[in-house]
Protein backbone atom coordinates (compact mmCIF):
# COMPACT_ATOMS: atom_id res chain seq x y z
CA UNK A 1 0.00 0.00 0.00
CA UNK A 2 2.77 2.45 0.90
CA UNK A 3 4.60 1.62 -2.33
CA UNK A 4 1.43 2.33 -4.30
CA UNK A 5 0.95 5.65 -2.52
CA UNK A 6 4.58 6.58 -3.14
CA UNK A 7 4.23 5.86 -6.85
CA UNK A 8 0.95 7.80 -6.97
CA UNK A 9 2.49 10.81 -5.20
CA UNK A 10 5.45 10.83 -7.58
CA UNK A 11 3.20 10.68 -10.65
CA UNK A 12 0.94 13.43 -9.29
CA UNK A 13 3.97 15.64 -8.60
CA UNK A 14 5.23 15.29 -12.17
CA UNK A 15 1.69 15.75 -13.52
CA UNK A 16 1.23 19.03 -11.63
CA UNK A 17 4.66 20.25 -12.71
CA UNK A 18 3.77 19.56 -16.35
CA UNK A 19 0.38 21.27 -15.94
CA UNK A 20 2.10 24.37 -14.56
CA UNK A 21 4.74 24.30 -17.30
CA UNK A 22 2.03 24.14 -19.97
CA UNK A 23 1.00 27.71 -19.15
CA UNK A 24 4.64 28.84 -19.27
CA UNK A 25 5.26 27.47 -22.78
CA UNK A 26 6.64 30.03 -25.23
CA UNK A 27 5.46 28.24 -28.38
CA UNK A 28 2.75 25.94 -29.67
CA UNK A 29 5.23 23.09 -30.21
CA UNK A 30 6.41 23.30 -26.62
CA UNK A 31 2.83 23.43 -25.37
CA UNK A 32 1.95 20.39 -27.51
CA UNK A 33 4.85 18.40 -26.07
CA UNK A 34 3.88 19.39 -22.53
CA UNK A 35 0.22 18.52 -23.16
CA UNK A 36 1.25 15.14 -24.52
CA UNK A 37 3.44 14.49 -21.47
CA UNK A 38 0.70 15.69 -19.10
CA UNK A 39 -1.91 13.34 -20.58
CA UNK A 40 0.63 10.49 -20.57
CA UNK A 41 1.14 10.88 -16.85
CA UNK A 42 -2.63 11.11 -16.45
CA UNK A 43 -2.91 7.70 -18.13
CA UNK A 44 -0.45 6.40 -15.52
CA UNK A 45 -2.05 8.13 -12.54
CA UNK A 46 -5.48 6.53 -12.83
CA UNK A 47 -4.37 2.84 -12.83
CA UNK A 48 -1.97 3.68 -10.00
CA UNK A 49 -4.81 5.37 -8.13
CA UNK A 50 -6.94 2.24 -8.59
CA UNK A 51 -4.02 0.22 -7.21
CA UNK A 52 -3.72 2.42 -4.13
CA UNK A 53 -7.50 2.72 -3.57
CA UNK A 54 -7.90 -1.07 -3.76
CA UNK A 55 -5.13 -1.77 -1.25
CA UNK A 56 -6.17 1.02 1.12
CA UNK A 57 -9.81 -0.07 1.19
CA UNK A 58 -8.89 -3.75 1.50
CA UNK A 59 -10.52 -5.03 -1.68
CA UNK A 60 -10.02 -8.76 -2.12
CA UNK A 61 -9.77 -8.79 -5.92
CA UNK A 62 -7.64 -5.67 -6.27
CA UNK A 63 -5.45 -7.20 -8.97
CA UNK A 64 -8.51 -7.62 -11.17
CA UNK A 65 -9.40 -3.92 -10.92
CA UNK A 66 -5.82 -2.79 -11.55
CA UNK A 67 -5.62 -5.03 -14.61
CA UNK A 68 -8.87 -3.62 -16.02
CA UNK A 69 -7.66 -0.04 -15.49
CA UNK A 70 -4.30 -0.82 -17.09
CA UNK A 71 -5.98 -2.42 -20.12
CA UNK A 72 -8.14 0.68 -20.57
CA UNK A 73 -5.45 3.34 -20.20
CA UNK A 74 -2.57 1.51 -21.91
CA UNK A 75 -4.02 1.96 -25.44
CA UNK A 76 -4.86 5.58 -24.62
CA UNK A 77 -1.25 6.12 -23.53
CA UNK A 78 0.07 4.68 -26.80
CA UNK A 79 -2.33 6.81 -28.87
CA UNK A 80 -1.42 9.90 -26.86
CA UNK A 81 2.32 9.43 -27.40
CA UNK A 82 1.79 9.04 -31.14
CA UNK A 83 -0.45 12.12 -31.44
CA UNK A 84 1.19 15.48 -32.28
CA UNK A 85 -1.04 17.47 -29.92
CA UNK A 86 -1.96 14.68 -27.44
CA UNK A 87 -5.06 12.57 -27.81
CA UNK A 88 -7.30 15.43 -26.61
CA UNK A 89 -6.58 17.88 -29.44
CA UNK A 90 -6.16 17.80 -33.18
CA UNK A 91 -4.44 21.22 -33.13
CA UNK A 92 -3.35 23.98 -30.75
CA UNK A 93 -3.26 27.75 -31.09
CA UNK A 94 -1.87 30.40 -28.75
CA UNK A 95 -4.39 32.84 -27.33
CA UNK A 96 -3.79 36.19 -25.62
CA UNK A 97 -2.14 35.90 -22.19
CA UNK A 98 -4.38 35.02 -19.24
CA UNK A 99 -4.12 37.33 -16.27
CA UNK A 100 -4.53 35.50 -12.96
CA UNK A 101 -6.39 37.06 -9.99
CA UNK A 102 -3.12 37.97 -8.26
CA UNK A 103 -1.83 39.81 -11.33
CA UNK A 104 0.45 37.18 -12.87
CA UNK A 105 0.21 36.77 -16.63
CA UNK A 106 0.50 33.28 -18.20
CA UNK A 107 0.23 31.93 -21.71
CA UNK A 108 -3.02 30.36 -22.79
CA UNK A 109 -3.70 27.85 -25.54
CA UNK A 110 -6.82 26.51 -27.16
CA UNK A 111 -7.37 23.69 -29.58
CA UNK A 112 -9.88 21.59 -31.43
CA UNK A 113 -10.85 18.58 -29.35
CA UNK A 114 -10.59 15.15 -30.92
CA UNK A 115 -14.18 14.04 -31.58
CA UNK A 116 -13.78 10.46 -30.31
CA UNK A 117 -10.59 10.17 -28.28
CA UNK A 118 -11.47 13.01 -25.93
CA UNK A 119 -14.78 11.36 -25.11
CA UNK A 120 -13.13 7.96 -24.57
CA UNK A 121 -10.47 9.44 -22.29
CA UNK A 122 -12.87 11.39 -20.10
CA UNK A 123 -15.27 8.44 -20.01
CA UNK A 124 -12.44 6.26 -18.65
CA UNK A 125 -11.55 8.97 -16.11
CA UNK A 126 -15.18 9.32 -15.03
CA UNK A 127 -15.43 5.53 -14.73
CA UNK A 128 -12.47 5.55 -12.33
CA UNK A 129 -14.08 8.19 -10.15
CA UNK A 130 -17.43 6.39 -10.26
CA UNK A 131 -15.69 3.17 -9.20
CA UNK A 132 -14.06 5.02 -6.29
CA UNK A 133 -17.42 6.47 -5.25
CA UNK A 134 -19.01 3.00 -5.30
CA UNK A 135 -16.18 1.61 -3.17
CA UNK A 136 -16.64 4.37 -0.61
CA UNK A 137 -20.41 3.83 -0.49
CA UNK A 138 -20.00 0.09 0.03
CA UNK A 139 -17.45 0.61 2.81
CA UNK A 140 -19.62 3.25 4.51
CA UNK A 141 -22.54 0.81 4.49
CA UNK A 142 -20.31 -1.88 6.00
CA UNK A 143 -19.44 0.38 8.92
CA UNK A 144 -15.91 1.15 7.77
CA UNK A 145 -16.42 4.89 7.39
CA UNK A 146 -13.39 5.69 9.54
CA UNK A 147 -11.25 4.04 6.88
CA UNK A 148 -12.62 5.94 3.86
CA UNK A 149 -13.58 9.38 5.15
CA UNK A 150 -10.43 10.91 3.65
CA UNK A 151 -11.13 9.31 0.25
CA UNK A 152 -14.70 10.56 0.42
CA UNK A 153 -13.49 14.08 1.17
CA UNK A 154 -11.10 13.92 -1.78
CA UNK A 155 -13.89 12.79 -4.11
CA UNK A 156 -16.01 15.73 -2.95
CA UNK A 157 -13.11 18.11 -3.67
CA UNK A 158 -12.51 16.48 -7.05
CA UNK A 159 -16.18 16.65 -8.01
CA UNK A 160 -16.38 20.31 -7.00
CA UNK A 161 -13.26 21.17 -9.00
CA UNK A 162 -14.54 19.27 -12.04
CA UNK A 163 -17.90 21.05 -11.94
CA UNK A 164 -16.11 24.39 -11.63
CA UNK A 165 -13.93 23.55 -14.64
CA UNK A 166 -16.99 22.64 -16.71
CA UNK A 167 -18.64 25.94 -15.81
CA UNK A 168 -15.51 27.86 -16.82
CA UNK A 169 -15.25 25.96 -20.12
CA UNK A 170 -18.93 26.54 -20.81
CA UNK A 171 -18.37 30.27 -20.57
CA UNK A 172 -15.48 30.31 -23.01
CA UNK A 173 -12.67 28.62 -21.09
CA UNK A 174 -10.98 31.87 -20.00
CA UNK A 175 -10.55 31.43 -16.26
CA UNK A 176 -8.64 29.73 -13.48
CA UNK A 177 -9.59 26.04 -12.90
CA UNK A 178 -8.59 23.67 -10.13
CA UNK A 179 -9.42 20.23 -11.53
CA UNK A 180 -5.74 19.32 -11.94
CA UNK A 181 -4.89 20.61 -8.46
CA UNK A 182 -7.51 18.29 -6.94
CA UNK A 183 -4.92 15.52 -7.12
CA UNK A 184 -2.90 17.55 -4.65
CA UNK A 185 -5.77 17.30 -2.17
CA UNK A 186 -5.60 13.51 -2.45
CA UNK A 187 -1.87 13.48 -1.75
CA UNK A 188 -2.15 15.86 1.21
CA UNK A 189 -5.14 14.10 2.78
CA UNK A 190 -3.71 10.62 2.40
CA UNK A 191 -0.28 11.73 3.59
CA UNK A 192 -1.81 12.80 6.89
CA UNK A 193 -3.91 9.65 7.18
CA UNK A 194 -1.03 7.31 6.38
CA UNK A 195 1.29 9.22 8.72
CA UNK A 196 -1.13 8.72 11.60
CA UNK A 197 -1.60 5.11 10.61
CA UNK A 198 2.16 4.57 10.60
CA UNK A 199 2.38 6.18 14.03
CA UNK A 200 -0.31 3.83 15.34
CA UNK A 201 1.45 0.86 13.81
CA UNK A 202 4.76 1.96 15.28
CA UNK A 203 3.14 2.32 18.69
CA UNK A 204 1.52 -1.10 18.34
CA UNK A 205 4.85 -2.51 17.20
CA UNK A 206 6.57 -0.96 20.21
CA UNK A 207 3.96 -2.50 22.52
CA UNK A 208 4.36 -5.86 20.80
CA UNK A 209 8.13 -5.54 21.06
CA UNK A 210 7.87 -4.83 24.79
CA UNK A 211 5.54 -7.79 25.22
CA UNK A 212 7.88 -9.98 23.20
CA UNK A 213 10.84 -8.78 25.26
CA UNK A 214 8.94 -9.51 28.48
CA UNK A 215 7.92 -12.93 27.19
CA UNK A 216 11.51 -13.64 26.17
CA UNK A 217 12.76 -12.65 29.62
CA UNK A 218 10.07 -14.77 31.24
CA UNK A 219 11.00 -17.78 29.11
CA UNK A 220 14.68 -17.23 29.80
CA UNK A 221 13.85 -17.13 33.50
CA UNK A 222 11.83 -20.34 33.19
CA UNK A 223 14.65 -22.00 31.24
CA UNK A 224 17.15 -20.86 33.88
CA UNK A 225 14.90 -22.30 36.60
CA UNK A 226 14.58 -25.56 34.69
CA UNK A 227 18.35 -25.74 34.21
CA UNK A 228 18.81 -25.05 37.90
CA UNK A 229 16.32 -27.80 38.80
CA UNK A 230 18.01 -30.20 36.38
CA UNK A 231 21.49 -29.62 37.80
CA UNK A 232 20.84 -28.84 41.46
CA UNK A 233 19.56 -30.74 44.47
CA UNK A 234 16.18 -29.42 45.60
CA UNK A 235 16.87 -30.08 49.29
CA UNK A 236 20.31 -28.58 49.85
CA UNK A 237 20.55 -26.32 46.81
CA UNK A 238 23.90 -27.88 45.91
CA UNK A 239 24.75 -29.12 42.42
CA UNK A 240 23.57 -32.69 41.85
CA UNK A 241 25.04 -35.83 40.28
CA UNK A 242 24.35 -34.65 36.70
CA UNK A 243 26.21 -31.39 37.29
CA UNK A 244 29.17 -33.16 38.88
CA UNK A 245 29.24 -35.73 36.08
CA UNK A 246 29.49 -33.00 33.42
CA UNK A 247 32.11 -31.09 35.42
CA UNK A 248 34.30 -34.18 35.78
CA UNK A 249 33.82 -35.01 32.11
CA UNK A 250 35.01 -31.54 31.14
CA UNK A 251 38.01 -31.81 33.48
CA UNK A 252 39.05 -35.17 32.02
CA UNK A 253 38.62 -33.92 28.44
CA UNK A 254 40.69 -30.78 29.02
CA UNK A 255 43.84 -30.47 26.91
CA UNK A 256 45.60 -28.93 29.91
CA UNK A 257 45.08 -31.39 32.79
CA UNK A 258 44.96 -29.80 36.24
CA UNK A 259 46.13 -31.70 39.32
CA UNK A 260 43.03 -32.17 41.44
CA UNK A 261 41.00 -34.78 43.25
CA UNK A 262 37.48 -36.01 43.83
CA UNK A 263 36.43 -36.61 47.43
CA UNK A 264 33.32 -38.64 48.23
CA UNK A 265 31.82 -38.17 51.71
CA UNK A 266 29.34 -40.59 53.23
CA UNK A 267 27.59 -40.04 56.57
CA UNK A 268 28.04 -42.92 59.00
CA UNK A 269 24.82 -44.36 60.46
CA UNK A 270 22.65 -41.69 58.85
CA UNK A 271 19.93 -44.27 58.24
CA UNK A 272 19.57 -44.84 61.99
CA UNK A 273 19.04 -41.11 62.63
CA UNK A 274 16.58 -40.88 59.75
CA UNK A 275 14.50 -43.80 61.00
CA UNK A 276 14.63 -42.86 64.68
CA UNK A 277 13.88 -39.13 64.43
CA UNK A 278 12.02 -38.94 61.12
CA UNK A 279 12.73 -37.75 57.63
CA UNK A 280 12.21 -34.09 58.51
CA UNK A 281 15.08 -34.22 60.99
CA UNK A 282 17.12 -36.18 58.47
CA UNK A 283 16.52 -33.52 55.82
CA UNK A 284 17.59 -30.75 58.20
CA UNK A 285 20.69 -32.75 59.07
CA UNK A 286 21.60 -33.03 55.37
CA UNK A 287 21.16 -29.26 54.99
CA UNK A 288 23.43 -28.65 57.97
CA UNK A 289 26.08 -31.02 56.61
CA UNK A 290 25.92 -29.29 53.21
CA UNK A 291 26.38 -25.90 54.88
CA UNK A 292 29.40 -27.07 56.89
CA UNK A 293 31.07 -28.64 53.87
CA UNK A 294 30.52 -25.42 51.90
CA UNK A 295 31.98 -23.34 54.73
CA UNK A 296 35.07 -25.55 55.12
CA UNK A 297 35.90 -26.44 51.51
CA UNK A 298 38.16 -24.20 49.40
CA UNK A 299 36.37 -21.44 47.50
CA UNK A 300 37.39 -22.93 44.14
CA UNK A 301 35.96 -26.36 44.96
CA UNK A 302 32.69 -27.70 43.58
CA UNK A 303 30.41 -29.35 46.12
CA UNK A 304 27.57 -31.64 45.05
CA UNK A 305 25.07 -33.92 46.66
CA UNK A 306 25.09 -37.15 44.69
CA UNK A 307 22.06 -38.58 46.44
CA UNK A 308 21.04 -39.92 49.84
CA UNK A 309 23.77 -39.07 52.34
CA UNK A 310 26.61 -38.88 49.78
CA UNK A 311 28.39 -35.61 49.05
CA UNK A 312 31.16 -35.08 46.49
CA UNK A 313 33.87 -32.44 46.45
CA UNK A 314 35.81 -31.70 43.25
CA UNK A 315 39.13 -30.00 43.98
CA UNK A 316 41.32 -28.28 41.39
CA UNK A 317 44.75 -26.62 41.33
CA UNK A 318 46.20 -28.57 44.26
CA UNK A 319 49.78 -27.88 43.15
CA UNK A 320 51.93 -24.99 44.34
CA UNK A 321 52.55 -26.23 47.91
CA UNK A 322 55.00 -28.58 49.56
CA UNK A 323 52.29 -31.25 49.60
CA UNK A 324 51.49 -33.57 46.75
CA UNK A 325 48.02 -33.15 45.22
CA UNK A 326 46.87 -36.37 46.90
CA UNK A 327 48.15 -35.27 50.32
CA UNK A 328 46.54 -31.85 49.91
CA UNK A 329 43.22 -33.55 49.12
CA UNK A 330 43.64 -35.82 52.17
CA UNK A 331 44.25 -32.82 54.42
CA UNK A 332 41.13 -31.05 53.11
CA UNK A 333 39.08 -34.23 53.58
CA UNK A 334 40.27 -34.55 57.18
CA UNK A 335 39.49 -30.90 57.89
CA UNK A 336 35.94 -31.39 56.62
CA UNK A 337 35.38 -34.65 58.51
CA UNK A 338 36.63 -33.00 61.70
CA UNK A 339 34.28 -30.07 61.13
CA UNK A 340 31.35 -32.40 60.56
CA UNK A 341 31.91 -34.32 63.80
CA UNK A 342 30.96 -31.26 65.87
CA UNK A 343 27.40 -31.56 67.28
CA UNK A 344 24.70 -30.20 64.99
CA UNK A 345 21.60 -28.70 66.59
CA UNK A 346 18.43 -29.88 64.82
CA UNK A 347 15.29 -28.84 66.67
CA UNK A 348 15.62 -30.23 70.19
CA UNK A 349 18.34 -32.68 69.20
CA UNK A 350 22.12 -32.31 69.27
CA UNK A 351 23.22 -34.74 66.59
CA UNK A 352 26.73 -36.05 66.03
CA UNK A 353 27.47 -37.86 62.79
CA UNK A 354 30.56 -39.64 61.64
CA UNK A 355 31.87 -39.16 58.14
CA UNK A 356 33.92 -41.46 55.92
CA UNK A 357 35.69 -40.14 52.83
CA UNK A 358 37.21 -41.68 49.72
CA UNK A 359 39.66 -39.76 47.56
CA UNK A 360 40.47 -40.31 43.86
CA UNK A 361 43.35 -38.23 42.42
CA UNK A 362 42.69 -36.50 39.10
CA UNK A 363 43.50 -37.09 36.37
CA UNK A 364 45.10 -40.25 37.81
CA UNK A 365 44.62 -43.50 35.94
CA UNK A 366 40.93 -42.98 35.16
CA UNK A 367 40.03 -41.95 31.64
CA UNK A 368 36.29 -41.44 32.05
CA UNK A 369 33.87 -40.29 34.72
CA UNK A 370 32.56 -43.76 35.52
CA UNK A 371 36.10 -44.95 36.26
CA UNK A 372 36.67 -41.97 38.57
CA UNK A 373 33.45 -42.72 40.45
CA UNK A 374 34.42 -46.39 40.79
CA UNK A 375 37.82 -45.42 42.18
CA UNK A 376 36.40 -43.00 44.73
CA UNK A 377 33.78 -45.61 45.71
CA UNK A 378 36.50 -48.17 46.32
CA UNK A 379 38.45 -45.69 48.45
CA UNK A 380 35.27 -44.92 50.44
CA UNK A 381 34.62 -48.62 50.93
CA UNK A 382 38.15 -49.04 52.26
CA UNK A 383 37.60 -46.09 54.65
CA UNK A 384 34.43 -47.67 56.04
CA UNK A 385 36.14 -51.04 56.33
CA UNK A 386 38.94 -49.37 58.29
CA UNK A 387 36.56 -48.37 61.07
CA UNK A 388 34.71 -45.40 59.58
CA UNK A 389 35.30 -41.71 60.34
CA UNK A 390 38.44 -41.65 58.24
CA UNK A 391 39.63 -40.74 54.75
CA UNK A 392 41.47 -43.04 52.32
CA UNK A 393 43.21 -42.25 49.03
CA UNK A 394 42.60 -44.59 46.11
CA UNK A 395 45.52 -46.82 45.16
CA UNK A 396 45.88 -49.02 42.11
CA UNK A 397 45.95 -52.16 44.27
CA UNK A 398 42.38 -51.49 45.42
CA UNK A 399 41.10 -52.28 41.94
CA UNK A 400 42.74 -55.69 41.96
CA UNK A 401 41.34 -56.41 45.43
CA UNK A 402 37.88 -55.34 44.31
CA UNK A 403 38.12 -57.61 41.28
CA UNK A 404 39.17 -60.56 43.46
CA UNK A 405 36.38 -59.85 45.94
CA UNK A 406 33.85 -59.73 43.12
CA UNK A 407 35.17 -62.98 41.69
CA UNK A 408 35.05 -64.61 45.13
CA UNK A 409 31.46 -63.48 45.71
CA UNK A 410 30.47 -64.79 42.32
CA UNK A 411 32.11 -68.15 43.01
CA UNK A 412 30.48 -68.46 46.45
CA UNK A 413 27.07 -67.64 45.00
CA UNK A 414 27.51 -70.19 42.23
CA UNK A 415 28.69 -72.85 44.70
CA UNK A 416 25.69 -72.14 46.93
CA UNK A 417 23.33 -72.52 43.98
CA UNK A 418 24.94 -75.87 43.10
CA UNK A 419 24.87 -77.12 46.70
CA UNK A 420 28.62 -77.59 46.83
CA UNK A 421 28.95 -76.56 50.51
CA UNK A 422 29.32 -79.24 53.20
CA UNK A 423 28.47 -78.48 56.80
CA UNK A 424 30.87 -80.05 59.32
Amino acid sequence: MYLAFGCLSLLVSVYLALAASFYQAESVSTAAALARAEISFGCLIYPTGIWFFSLYTGLVHWRRWVTVAALIFAPLLVINLSSPYSLLYTDLTMRPPLVLPWGESVHDFSGTESPYLTGIYYTAVDACFLWAVCCCVVLWRRGRGARVWSLTLYLVVQATASVHAEVVNYHGGRGLTFDSLAFLALVLLMSGVLRRELQRRNQALAVSLDELRSETQRREGVEADLRHLAYHDHLTGLPNRHYMHERLQAALASTEPDDGALILFDLDHFKIINEALGHDVGDELLKGVAARISATAPASACIARLGGDEFALHLTSLTGTDESPAQAALRIARDITARLTAPLRIGNHDLVVGVSAGIAPLPGTARDVDSVLRQVDMALYRAKAAGRHTAVIFESGMQAQADRRLLLEKGLRLALDRGEFDVH
